[in-house]
C-alpha cells in the first residue's frame, strides 16, 4: 500500500438496494480529479470508452500513482479466478454516460455507486516541457494521466477499456469518500466488498514449518478457485501488495510462484517459493460464489 499525497474532497452519494439504480438527476458529487504535476500532457477525452472490450483479463489491471495496490491486486486476482464476477459489478445507466458499480456492505447487502467515466486521456507523454515530445510512433494509443488505474489491455486507438478505472473511482467514493481515502488498505476488505463473501488473512514466514503450511494453503486455495493476494514491507514504513496467480512444483523447497505486481501489465516471471516466503509476510484470500470451501 504505497502512500502519497492526493486530494479529492468530494464524496459520491451511495445508492443502496438490490435493484440497479438509474437516477434521473445523477449526482455530481464524485471523487475530484487529482492534479498531475509530474507530467505535462495534451489532455483530451477518448473518442469512445466502455467497460469491457474483450472481456476481463489479469493484464487489464495496472495501478497508477494512487497508493491502492491492495485494490488493484485484489481486482487482478478476482479477474484471474472469476472474470464474470467482475463483469457483473458494472451496469450502464441506459443511454446516459454513467455506470453503477456494485459493492457489498458489511451487512452483506448490495450497495450501488453511480459514477461518470469522465477520465482524461493524453495523446502523448512528456516528462517536462523542456523534454522532447514523445515520438509519433508512441502516440497511437490514448494514455491516461499517471495517477489513476490505467485502461484495460484491449484498449485501442478508437476506444478505451475502462472497467479498472470505473471500479477504482467508485471504490474511492464508496470506501474512502475520495481518492485520498483509499491510500493504503487490505485486500481481504476488498474481497468482502467485491464478492459479499468472507475473506481471511494469514501470516507468512520463511521458517520450514510455516513455509510448508503456506505452500499447502495457497495450493489448496488456488485449486478451489479462490483469489489470493500477498503483501510485504516496501520502503520505509510502507507496504505493497501482489496478486498470487499460480504455484508450480511439488513442494515449497523446489516450487515456484507466479505473482503480479499491480504496477505492471503482465505477471512477473516465476519466483522460487523459498524467496517468496522470505519477502512476503501476509497473505489474503477471498471466497467466491461457486468456489469450493
Amino acid at each position: 500500500m504505497i502512500h502519497g499525497a492526493f486530494a479529492g474532497p468530494e464524496a459520491l452519494v451511495q445508492m443502496k438496494g438490490q435493484a440497479t439504480p438509474a437516477p434521473k438527476k445523477p449526482s455530481s458529487q464524485e471523487p475530484a480529479a487529482i492534479p498531475d504535476a509530474t507530467y505535462e500532457v495534451e489532455a483530451r477525452r477518448p473518442t469512445a470508452g466502455r467497460p469491457f472490450i474483450k472481456g476481463v483479463s489479469v493484464q487489464d489491471v495496472q495501478q497508477g500513482r494512487i497508493g491502492d495496490c491492495y485494490l488493484m491486486a485484489a481486482l487482478t486476482s478476482l479477474a484471474a479466478k472469476k472474470p464474470d464476477q467482475v463483469m457483473a459489478m458494472i451496469t450502464p445507466h441506459g443511454k446516459s454516460e454513467r455506470y453503477s458499480v456494485r459493492f457489498f456492505g458489511t451487512d452483506g447487502k448490495v450497495e450501488w455507486v453511480s459514477v461518470t467515466p469522465d477520465f482524461q486521456f493524453a495523446v502523448a507523454w512528456r516528462q517536462k516541457a523542456e523534454d522532447p515530445p514523445t515520438p509519433k510512433a508512441a502516440r497511437q494509443l490514448p494514455q491516461p494521466t499517471a495517477n489513476y488505474a490505467q485502461p484495460g489491455a484491449d484498449s485501442n486507438e478508437r476506444e478505451v477499456e475502462i472497467w479498472p478505472m470505473l471500479i477504482e473511482k467508485a471504490y474511492a467514493a464508496w470506501a474512502g469518500k475520495d481518492y485520498a481515502g483509499i491510500e493504503g488498505g487490505g485486500a481481504d476488505s476488498v474481497f468482502r466488498a467485491l464478492t459479499g463473501r468472507k475473506a481471511e488473512q494469514a501470516s507468512i514466514s520463511g521458517d520450514d514449518a510455516k513455509a510448508a503450511e503456506t505452500w499447502a494453503n495457497i495450493t489448496t486455495w488456488l485449486k478451489q478457485g479462490r483469489p489470493v493476494v500477498a503483501d510485504c514491507p516496501y520502503g520505509e514504513g510502507q507496504r505493497h501488495a501482489f496478486s498470487v496467480l499460480s504455484l508450480t512444483g511439488k513442494d515449497w523447497k523446489s516450487g515456484t510462484v507466479v505473482k503480479k505486481n499491480p504496477h505492471h501489465r503482465a505477471p512477473d516471471p516465476p519466483t522460487p517459493f523459498k524467496a517468496f516466503v522470505k519477502q512476503f509476510d501476509t497473505v489474503h484470500v477471498g471466497y467466491l460464489p461457486g468456489a469450493a470451501s
